[in-house]
């Protein structure tokens, strides 16, 4: 940015490489004239305070300090740096596939002319005077009008033409771009699910979108308000953990499906007893990105089968079987153990026992993205 005087960095106070790093910066930004301003962001909530900052402080750009907790929220990070035309660079090649201008690290992409290879052995740094390590591999956003003997490009329209944003992200396998996709879908549900387990309500409030819908066996409306139910009945003492399966991801451009089996613990109290109740279910949900940021649209549930389990081995648990004959096989226990704290479910989920409900719910949910249902 060569109009730039002022230069903010984004740091994590929490790394314990933010001094080295923060220090470095500002050495070399006092080498080149110019001079920096450094907020910190730790937690949800401080990223857009901190970018706040930035555009009352009127930089010209920003660096993005390496991060694990940075990295985990590029989607949002990048979507910041757009709407705030602040131009940005990131230590990693997923926050340009995000959708961030560029990025540094440890791996070349676009930098190397086809059919060449970059060779730079660790005793030929040592004759040239470069300790090995980082130093020489950094950079990846490179000028590549000539390779590394001064030879021009042979197509020299293409190198006399101005690198745009795009150039950056278009030298990436598609491939890989996939893979960070699936990866950003992945880490959304955890959260989400982490985030329910944990009564952390703001940031799985953060995990929807506004408009998106939850059909679930207690409640049928929005996500913010599956959130605050859900908070609600945590007050109420009705905790909930999840063992979650693997994820599987099907991209569609900016939607996505995802699947993964789940198995919903709940303690509760029959006849004085105390019981686990365990759901196994199939969740399918549906994901959807909007100004470069990625929150669930849809949180839709296949039950499989439920059991009760005491808590305390040797105990036993009598259900009047007629009591259950109301209640569906792919979650009666479900049906009756929220029955009996006040929270009906309704009859016709999708369940196992339903194969119609099902298809129709798949049919639905994949049509949604655009994609054929799987067979």
């Amino acid at each position: 940015m060569p109009q730039a005087v002022e230069i903010g960095i984004l740091a994590n106070p929490r790394n314990p490489n933010v001094e080295s790093v923060s220090t470095g910066l500002q050495t070399a930004a006092r080498t080149l004239g110019l001079q920096t301003y450094v907020v910190n962001a730790a937690a949800e909530g401080e990223l857009a305070a901190a970018f706040a900052t930035f555009v009352e402080q009127r930089i010209g750009a920003l660096v993005v300090a390496a991060d694990p907790f940075f990295n985990s929220r590029r989607a949002e990070l990048v979507a910041l740096a757009a709407r705030h035309a602040i131009p940005a660079i990131y230590e990693w090649r997923e926050f340009v596939a995000a959708g961030g201008l560029m990025s540094y690290g440890t791996i070349i992409f676009g930098c190397i002319p086809s059919g060449r290879r970059l060779r730079w052995p660790h005793s030929q740094r040592r004759e040239a005077g470069q300790p090995p390590g980082r130093a020489a591999d950094q950079v990846r956003v490179c000028d590549q009008s000539q390779d590394r003997e001064g030879t021009p490009p042979r197509n020299s329209r293409q190198a006399a033409r101005p690198r745009r944003r795009g150039d950056r992200v278009s030298s990436v396998p598609k491939a890989v771009l996939e893979a960070a996709d699936v990866s950003a879908v992945s880490q959304l549900i955890l959260r989400e699910r982490i985030s329910r387990d944990l009564g952390l309500w703001d940031q799985m409030r953060d995990c929807f979108h506004d408009d998106s819908v939850v059909r679930i066996s207690w409640i049928k409306g929005s996500g913010p308000e599956f959130v605050r139910r859900s908070k609600e009945m945590a007050e109420r003492n009705v905790n909930a953990s999840h063992r979650l399966g693997p994820i599987y991801v099907t991209l569609a451009g900016d939607r996505a499906i995802a699947q993964l089996v789940v198995i919903i613990d709940i303690p509760f109290k029959l006849e004085g007893i105390e019981v686990m109740l365990s759901s196994h279910t199939r969740l399918l949900l549906r994901v959807e990105r909007r100004e470069g940021v990625r929150r669930l649209f849809g949180f839709d549930p296949v039950y499989l089968r439920d059991e009760i389990t005491p808590m305390i081995p040797g105990q036993t648990v009598a259900i009047d079987p007629p009591a259950l004959k109301a209640f569906r096989p792919s979650y009666r226990f479900l049906s009756y153990c929220f029955a009996s704290v006040g929270y009906p479910v309704p009859n016709d989920l999708a369940g196992v026992d339903r194969p119609d409900l099902v298809d129709a719910l798949v049919r639905e949910i994949y049509g949604w993205a655009g994609l054929a249902a799987p067979h």
